[in-house]
């Protein structure tokens, strides 16, 4: 799937907490456990309204002063394990 053609945003299912500066997401229907640290802890923060792939990337490359090449690469990698985790979900972009 395309990423830069959805939003993307918290699946509503999960539970999470932050906890010293990292994210802890329980995934009630696959009875896992996720942490989320540093980079992904603000991802996480960021997604609490649905974002595009380009206003996840403006985001990281403010806050952490990072390439924008390289954040791409990284988010889109990061967004991907996010899915197959079922802790995200995508909304089409209409």
């Amino acid at each position: 799937m395309d990423i830069s053609r959805v939003k993307i945003i918290r699946n509503p299912k999960v539970s999470w907490q932050k906890v010293e500066g990292k994210v802890v997401v329980v995934n009630p229907e696959k009875r896992k456990i996720h942490i989320l640290y540093e980079s992904g802890a603000s991802i996480w923060e960021y997604l609490k309204e649905p974002k595009d792939l380009n206003e996840l990337i403006r985001l990281i490359c403010d806050e952490y002063d990072v390439d924008m090449y390289q954040a791409k690469r990284d988010i889109e990698e990061f967004i991907e394990k996010l899915k197959d985790k079922e802790i995200i979900v995508f909304l089409d972009i209409q």
